[in-house]
């Protein structure tokens, strides 16, 4: 990353860290997008063209620069709650609870699911199937309360 951040900005320094969300997920608007030249786009063009990196690196880079490049910011790490709520609407009723509530149902259910998967998998006879009715009710219940809290907080 410091090789690839001096051929980027070769007269500032490489930053100690440089941080930001998860796969270059942002939102930016015009007039920030063209308040920076031209050229540099072009610049960080030629880069990717020519750069010894493959493109997973070199994608992987710029995973890390954009917020540098738009916001003039090394590190943009806002808490889980208010990027759902800030960039996607997702607010919960601004009940902080309710989002931890909600992430911990989907972690069951996800966990339930995968059980459900595992038995039916193996196909284990009358036992089997009675446990897999059993988890999917239990599923069943979850998949409503995530419903109720998420028809509550206007998230989809």
């Amino acid at each position: 990353m410091g090789h690839a951040w001096t051929q980027l900005f070769p007269t500032t320094p490489v930053p100690r860290v440089l941080s930001q969300p998860c796969c270059a997920q942002f939102a930016v608007t015009r007039a920030r997008i063209r308040s920076v030249p031209r050229e540099r786009y072009v610049a960080f063009r030629e880069w990717l063209l020519k750069t010894a990196l493959d493109d997973r690196l070199s994608g992987r880079v710029w995973e890390y620069l954009w917020q540098y490049v738009l916001g003039g910011v090394e590190e943009y790490c806002p808490d889980e709650y208010s990027c759902y709520c800030e960039g996607y609407g997702v607010c919960f009723g601004g009940d902080r609870g309710e989002y931890f509530r909600f992430f911990n149902l989907r972690g069951k259910s996800r966990e339930i699911q995968a059980e459900i998967e595992r038995l039916k998998e193996n196909g284990g006879g009358n036992k089997d199937e009675g446990r897999v009715e059993e988890l999917e009710r239990e599923l069943e219940g979850l998949v409503k309360d995530m419903e109720e809290i998420k028809a509550k907080s206007g998230g989809e």
